[in-house]
């Protein structure tokens, strides 16, 4: 399981850009989420200034997760593409 930004942020950037993501996952998840489900969002930021974000959704969906996987479906992976 993990959360996957639902569209790519662009922009132009020059030759050496710094590029900071902040992810912002909703406090409470819900018990189950079918995959696509909006979970969260991605802002994208290019030498401090923001170009960008995206929702997170699920990658895939989940039914009836245990806390401990609700954990670790936040935490794993939340800059995997689709």
């Amino acid at each position: 399981m993990g959360l996957v930004a639902k569209w790519n942020v662009e922009g132009l950037v020059d030759k050496s850009p710094e590029v900071q993501r902040e992810t912002k996952v909703f406090e409470e998840l819900p018990g189950s989420a079918k995959q696509g489900t909006t979970l969260g969002e991605v802002v994208v930021k290019v030498d401090g200034e923001r170009v960008g974000e995206s929702p997170l959704v699920a990658s895939r969906g989940y039914d009836g997760a245990s806390l401990w996987e609700r954990v670790w479906y936040t935490a794993s992976r939340p800059f995997k593409g689709p």
